[in-house]
Parts: structure tokens; C-alpha cells; sequence
């Protein structure tokens, strides 16, 4: 049975003087840092191109920030910049090596976030302890760059068990890795991850990144699915 894997992150509404010079610089730098990775995890190619005569994508903040502003949010010719913009990649012609990048960026309207979804390629063995390490640091340099409210790395066989991801100002579920801003932390409870980490010696938790075990969460696995229900459970009801 495959188990696809995403890093989901969250962030609040950009500041209404932030210019888009500003906005495009910074969401370049996150996207940067999947250059530091295998080239089958990195923005190689833009999503909606022609496989026929595809060209891999000139990673550099010009042409980032060329391509960027053709994503803003737009309906006829009624232009919506506090909705932002929208960009995504994948990295491979291979199927099971591609990843998919997903950015929606420089959202000022307080009802909505700005989101970064990385679909991790099927390849990647979140199960193994060197793919599990990679996506586990990976998760954390994007953490500290991008500056979200909420994230994790989700299994989306789990996700779809416990339904929505967030809700009432809480995430909804547990992960294998889990971001939780300083509002969140206190919504929960020190006293809560600290009785979590007790109790589980491969958990570890430090600047608000929870990781429930080395390696990811196995659905197939009935103690891993166990010790997710009970701390989903304990943590978040």
C-alpha cells in the first residue's frame, strides 16, 4: 500500500505595506533551500507546461519573481492583490522521483493563509532512517525560514482518517512531525508535551517542531496508529 507524504505549512496574512519586491525575495529564499537536496526534491519544472517541450525552470530570483506576478490572483480583469500569488513546480519527468510544489504567497486578507505544500515523491522511503532524517531536517529549515503558524509532515492515508487538519484555533491531529506556534503550544499545554515526551523516548520537541518518532508514522502499523489516536486524544481534546 503507498503512504504519500506531504510538508504542509501555514502562515498568517502578510502586512498590508509589504511590496511584492519584499514578498517575492522571501518566498524565493524558502524554495532555496530544496536546493540543498537531491535534484528530484527541488522547483526544476513549472507546473501547466507542455511535457512535449518542457524546459527546466532558470532557478534565480529574477526569473522567480518574473514568473511569480503572472500568478496573481485575478478574474477577468479584475485584479485581487490582497489574494496573493500562486506558483508550483515539480521536480522530475519520473512520476514516482517528482515532487510537487505548491506556493500561495503574499495573502494580505485576514481570511485567508499563505500555504506551502510540498508533495514528496513516492520514492522517498519516510520509512528508512536516512530518507527519514533528510525529510526531517528539511522540515525544520522550512520551518525557521518560512515562519508559519502551524505545519507538518502528513500522511495523508492519517490525514483523511481524522478529516480536517485544523479547527477551533487547534490542529486536529497528531503527526509524525507537527510545527506548533507559541500561541498553539499554550492553547495545548506545556505540562501535555511534556507528559508526551515522557512517556515516548524517541519523541523530541524543540521551537515549537514535535516529532512523534524517528521515522515516520506507518498506517499499516497498529502500535504507531495506537500511540497517534491516544496523544490525539490526551493533547488536543
Amino acid at each position: 500500500m503507498i503512504q504519500r507524504h506531504s510538508i504542509i505549512l501555514w502562515k498568517k496574512p502578510e502586512e498590508k505595506d509589504k511590496d511584492f519586491d519584499e514578498i517575492a525575495k522571501e518566498a524565493f529564499q524558502v524554495l532555496d533551500i530544496l536546493q540543498n537536496y537531491p535534484v528530484n526534491y527541488r522547483p526544476n519544472y513549472l507546473t501547466g507546461s507542455d511535457l512535449r517541450d518542457v524546459k527546466e525552470f532558470p532557478w534565480d530570483l529574477e526569473h522567480f519573481r518574473e514568473r511569480l506576478k503572472k500568478g496573481l490572483n485575478q478574474e477577468d480583469d479584475h485584479k485581487f492583490y490582497d489574494l496573493g500569488y500562486s506558483i508550483s513546480f515539480f521536480s522530475s519527468m519520473n512520476e514516482n522521483d517528482s515532487c510537487a510544489i505548491q506556493m500561495r504567497t503574499g495573502i494580505k486578507n485576514k481570511k485567508f493563509y499563505n500555504t506551502l505544500i510540498i508533495n514528496l515523491p513516492v520514492s522517498t522511503n519516510v520509512f528508512g532512517e536516512r530518507d527519514a532524517e533528510m525529510i526531517r531536517e528539511m522540515f525544520q529549515y522550512l520551518v525557521l525560514k518560512y515562519e508559519p503558524f502551524w505545519g507538518c509532515i502528513s500522511n495523508k492515508k492519517i490525514s483523511r482518517k481524522y478529516g480536517k487538519l485544523w479547527e477551533n484555533d487547534l490542529p486536529v491531529a497528531i503527526h509524525w512531525g507537527n510545527y506548533w506556534s507559541k500561541e498553539t503550544v499554550e492553547s495545548i499545554g506545556q505540562e501535555k508535551i511534556a507528559g508526551m515526551i515522557h512517556e515516548n523516548p524517541q519523541a523530541s520537541f524543540e521551537n515549537g517542531i514535535l516529532f512523534i518518532k524517528d521515522t515516520a508514522l506507518d498506517v499499516n502499523n497498529h502500535k504507531d496508529m495506537d500511540y497517534c489516536d491516544k496523544w490525539q486524544t490526551r493533547l488536543l481534546s
